[in-house]
């Protein structure tokens, strides 16, 4: 009884060994989708030079460089920091960015004027690479006074495809070694008094 009840059960493994085909092929099908970016973000560091430069992220769009000091070697009035901000898309895509400057406040005298801010603050793009060790590559891409960025035709998404850009504000040292275009610095000769004016910088994305 019991050879014919393993008779049985060999023979039914065998059927149910042939029933099974010799290979089986399914198809998984992946998506995902990106969001396409439609809006800009703007993260502000207030910026120590170094070395090693200390930034130090702030909530805010003020970028003020408080009282400013004389630097009495070569008589020109110098901040102890300058202002970075690095801009960012909410989605897949970079935009292109125009800059326009005005004076708001010129104890010098009438404002947009070029003895105000816009002639004495400077503005410098560039484009940061995020290595694979983890360390950023700065590029320059160029820098200019204030005012000279109404004119010199904003940033094109080309100009930092490989990374993201960065734009740093600061005020004229005259130091012939960094890119700040027309800019002057402040000196004995400017009246003294409160400087002001409204960087406007709009995103646009293709």
């Amino acid at each position: 009884m019991k050879k014919l009840l393993l008779a049985v059960i060999a023979a039914l493994a065998g059927l149910t060994l042939m029933a099974m085909p010799a290979s089986a092929q399914v198809d998984f099908f992946i998506d995902a989708e990106v969001p396409a970016a439609n809006g800009a973000t703007f993260a502000v560091s207030q910026v120590t030079p170094g070395p090693p430069e200390v930034f130090t992220p702030v909530n805010t769009f003020n970028l003020d460089f408080q009282t400013l000091t004389l630097d009495t070697v070569n008589g020109i009035f110098i901040p102890s920091f300058f202002w970075v901000v690095d801009v960012g898309s909410n989605g897949a895509g970079f935009p292109d960015v125009q800059f326009a400057y005005t004076d708001t406040a010129n104890p010098n005298g009438g404002l947009n004027n070029g003895t105000g801010l816009g002639g004495r603050g400077t503005i410098a793009y560039a484009e940061v690479v995020t290595n694979t060790n983890g360390t950023q590559t700065v590029n320059l891409i160029r820098g200019e006074s204030l005012d000279d960025a109404n004119t010199s035709g904003g940033i094109d998404e080309t100009d930092y495809a490989n990374g993201f850009l960065r734009f740093s504000v600061g005020i004229a040292t005259g130091d012939p070694s960094l890119s700040e275009g027309s800019a002057t610095p402040f000196t004995a000769a400017d009246q003294p008094g409160t400087y002001s004016g409204t960087l406007t910088v709009t995103a646009t994305f293709d």
